[in-house]
């Protein structure tokens, strides 16, 4: 490791340290979120249900032969993880579903997760999870009837015949829903298709992602560092991706929501931070400039009665000028005033 780096190193430990006293923990690693599918890998089975092939069902699943000829059963044969996958199979138009009733907790966010196989699925729609909220269900809450809320989100389709694929879809439930209905689905169509790995978690998902400078300046060897916002701040999970498109001009180097920049070399940059999924980015342009002079208010690289002229311009400035910020660069002793001793400075360098 180069001096460079072991310097950049230590800062960014700092600098990491010092977010995490003031800010508390702001981008989390995961917290384990327990799954509320039962079964969701279908490894528990019990015998006796006519519906199922053989008469073997996956425990906590149920079963709806929709319409058609359609087959559902627990399979040994093709599975994701463990040793069994559930396995609809349509050998004619037919439509078949699956079906978990969850209790949840009103105005939480939850990520579904499955994994999905399919073989020569022909179907307009194809195979997916989709989801009901209720109020309550017929059975588990004592009520005689279902009071639906709506349908929520579904997984992204599959057709085709495609390899294990994982699908996930964030479900955002309003107050007053107190259970989901997951349903994985094959809808009208043709082929086979395997479920596995079934998941729901609470989830603190990323609603926004910004950086703290959008533009930032520097000159050669200068350093700064950019911070992340993520909105909310207690994020399950989380991951961010640092990338930058001119690893000539700037270096990079990151942990967490926090990155070093050092300037390279004159040019532009665009520094990028993203979610480890992509579904949110944020950037900043870096400009970097060679190391200036002392001096050089015309800022051709060397002292001139140019910039003795400007300097003289704004004689007898001071910290309480309101244009004090602009012109301030002339005051090249650092005493907050701009008088005879500048002068004298632009002078001697011009006339040695």
């Amino acid at each position: 490791m180069t001096s460079m780096s072991k310097r950049i190193s230590v800062f960014l430990f700092f600098c990491f340290m010092m977010q995490a006293l003031s800010f508390g923990t702001a981008v989390h690693a995961s917290e384990l979120q327990p799954d509320l599918v039962s079964n969701g890998g279908f490894e528990s089975v019990k015998s006796g249900a006519g519906k199922w092939e053989a008469g073997v069902e996956p425990a906590g699943w149920g079963l709806w032969l929709a319409s058609g000829t359609g087959k559902a059963s627990v399979t040994k044969d093709v599975y994701h993880t463990g040793t069994q996958a559930v396995q609809l199979e349509h050998a004619a138009l037919s439509r078949t579903g699956l079906s978990q009733d969850l209790p949840i907790t009103g105005g939480q966010t939850y990520k579904l997760s499955v994994w999905v196989k399919t073989k020569d699925v022909n179907s307009g729609i194809g195979v997916f999870v989709r989801t009901q909220l209720f109020k309550s269900i017929k059975g588990l809450d004592g009520k005689t009837q279902d009071d639906k809320i709506g349908s929520g989100p579904s997984t992204e389709e599959l057709t085709g015949t495609q390899d294990w694929m994982k699908r996930e879809v964030i479900i955002s439930t309003p107050e007053e829903a107190k259970y989901i209905r997951l349903e994985p689905f094959f809808e009208t169509g043709t082929g086979t298709v395997w479920f596995d790995d079934i998941s729901l978690v609470k989830w603190n998902s990323v609603t926004g992602l910004a950086l703290d400078q959008t533009n930032v300046t520097l000159e050669k060897l200068q350093t700064a560092v950019l911070t992340a916002k993520v909105t909310p701040e207690n994020v399950s999970g989380l991951s961010l991706q640092w990338r930058v498109d001119n690893k000539d001009v700037v270096q990079v180097e990151a942990q967490g929501s926090l990155a070093v920049l050092t300037a390279l070399k004159p040019g532009k940059a665009i520094v990028t931070v993203m979610t480890d999924d992509g579904a949110f980015a944020a950037t900043s342009e870096i400009t970097v400039k060679e190391a200036s002079i002392p001096g050089d208010l015309t800022n051709d690289g060397k002292i001139t009665v140019g910039d003795l002229a400007m300097a003289a311009a704004h004689f007898g400035k001071d910290t309480s000028s309101p244009d004090w910020d602009t012109v301030k660069a002339a005051d090249v002793n650092g005493d907050h005033k701009i008088d005879r001793s500048d002068l004298m400075w632009f002078t001697e360098r011009i006339f040695p």
